[in-house]
């Protein structure tokens, strides 16, 4: 569409951006009219590749010119946060919701490089921002070329977040909806990623009168989590508190599978290339691993069997008055169904001596958590999570408690097909906001048992390899 041998008027067209759209204006009566066009400044060109910034007067050719300038603005020492977004977003001067995540991070003390590429230049995403070192790397864009953006993540060695937009919704209708990525979109964009390497997917984005905009909450989300990836990049892997949630499934007491993946085999695996890594963990065995994640699954099923976890080292405390402060800030209508749905949390099965009673493993530094059962009675069929139905209060006390002391990160495993996305003040988005991590889609893998090797543990259950 950029050829030479096209007329200017349809070059300015072609082109985008707010000097060839003067251009255009000025160029069609004149064309209308058949008169001279020389008059014109020349169509201008998008670069196959470049960096924006909405506080700059034009788009930068490459990472030098923008730390040059990001120099003069004070921004020099801000850790850096790469976002890939397709050239026709500057073309069509459509970056609304950009610039809502660049001013998010601006004054969260980050800077942001958007930037566009070539995707079939296998090195492009290096070329564009690699000089810039930065912390995370936010994807924006329908990327290409998966083989090669694979090993370019592998060798930034960096987390990459995806932020999509709910495309056929409005704002309004987006929160009020049940779910955050409709499947037809997690197919695409979300699945085959995924294998890329790409985690943590958001909806930051809707359509108001058929213009994309931001959803400031889901835009405050993500730059709060990227806050805190930046300053867990400056704490040395053996200061890092890391917390691991397995869920289980099939459910029972006895079962220790997520997804029927050999659960105490990767975890295993994990604990041993974490302590490889310089994290302080002490690995465990997997029968080790077998025998105490029993117990505490128990504690869900029995929770008369809580204070032997406790005189055993197998559970944490979380104070009553801490959870229904949280509770407290949630909206009106999603704390009043929560209530109604499962009673107030002074009632709990699990609460002792004013304080509920969470069953975790501490390996070091590192803990391991049961995701809860998602309501109802975990020991018959069904007591699943249920759309539109209010998490029960004992799922979320777990996932309050690593935030409670100042955990540094998590991660956790998500079953294939649960609601992605949520919005900020739905769970389990509104749980998991304030501390980084990576969640992993359970795979299909052998039961747990010791010394099981009828499949491979799930491969990508990595170390928290970016932190």
């Amino acid at each position: 569409i950029e050829r030479d041998d096209l007329p200017p008027s349809r070059r300015y067209y072609a082109g985008g951006g707010a000097a060839n759209l003067r251009s255009f204006v000025e160029a069609v009566p004149l064309a209308l009219a058949g008169r001279d066009l020389g008059a014109l400044p020349a169509p201008a060109r998008l670069a196959a590749a470049g960096l924006y910034h909405p506080a700059a007067p034009a788009p930068f050719a490459g990472a030098e010119s923008f730390r040059t300038w990001a120099g003069t603005r004070g921004w020099a020492d801000r850790p850096v946060v790469a976002i890939a977004i397709p050239d026709g977003m500057i073309r069509d001067m459509q970056t609304e919701i950009v610039d809502a995540v660049v001013a998010a991070l601006g004054e969260k003390g980050l800077l942001a490089a958007p930037f566009w590429y070539d995707d079939t230049d296998p090195q492009a995403i290096a070329r564009a921002v690699g000089e810039l070192h930065p912390i995370a790397l936010v994807n924006m864009t329908h990327m290409q070329n998966g083989a090669a953006r694979a090993a370019e993540f592998a060798a930034l060695d960096i987390p990459v977040l995806l932020a999509l937009s709910a495309r056929g919704q409005t704002v309004a209708e987006w929160r009020a909806g049940p779910g955050g990525i409709p499947a037809s979109t997690a197919a695409t964009l979300l699945t085959i990623p995924e294998g890329w390497g790409v985690s943590d997917p958001l909806v930051i984005g809707a359509v108001e009168k058929g213009a994309a905009v931001p959803i400031p909450e889901q835009i405050e989300l993500l730059a709060a989590k990227l806050r805190r990836l930046a300053a867990l990049r400056a704490i040395a892997p053996r200061d890092k508190r890391v917390a691991l949630f397995f869920w289980n499934h099939p459910v029972g007491e006895k079962n220790l599978a997520a997804s029927n993946l050999n659960l105490p085999k990767s975890l295993a695996n994990v604990g041993r290339a974490m302590a490889a890594a310089g994290y302080d963990v002490t690995p465990a065995e997997e029968s080790r691993l077998i025998a105490e994640g029993q117990a505490m699954l128990a504690g869900y099923y029995r929770p008369e069997t809580l204070a032997a976890l406790q005189q055993r080292g197998l559970a944490a405390t979380l104070p009553l008055a801490t959870y229904t402060a949280w509770l407290d800030t949630l909206p009106r209508e999603r704390r009043e169904e929560i209530v109604a749905r499962w009673g107030p949390p002074e009632q709990s099965r699990w609460l002792r001596g004013g304080a509920f009673v969470i069953p975790r493993l501490m390996l070091g530094k590192l803990a391991i958590l049961p995701q809860p059962p998602r309501g109802g009675d975990p020991r018959r069929p069904g007591g699943q999570d249920r759309l539109g139905h209010p998490r029960a209060c004992r799922r979320d006390r777990p996932f309050r408690h690593p935030r409670n002391p100042g955990m540094d990160a998590g991660q956790g495993s998500r079953a294939l097909g649960r609601r992605l996305s949520l919005p900020a003040h739905r769970r389990p988005a509104g749980l998991l906001s304030l501390y980084p991590g990576q969640c992993r889609r359970g795979d299909p893998g052998a039961p747990a048992r010791p010394g099981s090797d009828d499949q491979p543990p799930d491969a990508r259950l990595r170390p928290l390899r970016p932190l």
